[in-house]
């Protein structure tokens, strides 16, 4: 995971930095979550949505039981995202981290 990171923030070809993010969706625990914020504000065009996925597979696993609080703080983060297609992301994955909020 840490190489993944190091990739994303070195000066690599754009689509090197977006595959180290792609990987992180496979191989990631909730420790990425400290890494998200920064994923989801990047320029380029796709990485902010594959770290919304990143959230979106960890809600999926269960894998924020320890740190809830800080994978909604990325959830408002997607949900606020100004590229809709990032935005979208939030309607999937509110209801795993607000479970008694879901119909």
């Amino acid at each position: 995971m840490q190489y993944c990171y190091e990739i994303f923030r070195s000066d690599a070809a754009e689509i090197e930095r977006r595959f180290a993010v792609i990987l992180l969706i496979d191989v990631s625990d909730e420790s990425v979550l400290d890494w998200l914020p920064e994923f989801l504000s990047d320029p380029t065009e796709h990485i902010p949505i594959w770290a919304a996925k990143i959230l979106e597979q960890l809600t999926y696993g269960d894998m924020v039981v320890y740190r809830e609080d800080d994978a909604r703080r990325c959830l408002e983060l997607i949900a606020n995202h100004p590229d809709p297609r990032v935005a979208a992301f939030a309607e999937e994955i509110r209801p795993r981290l607000y479970p008694s909020d879901s119909p």
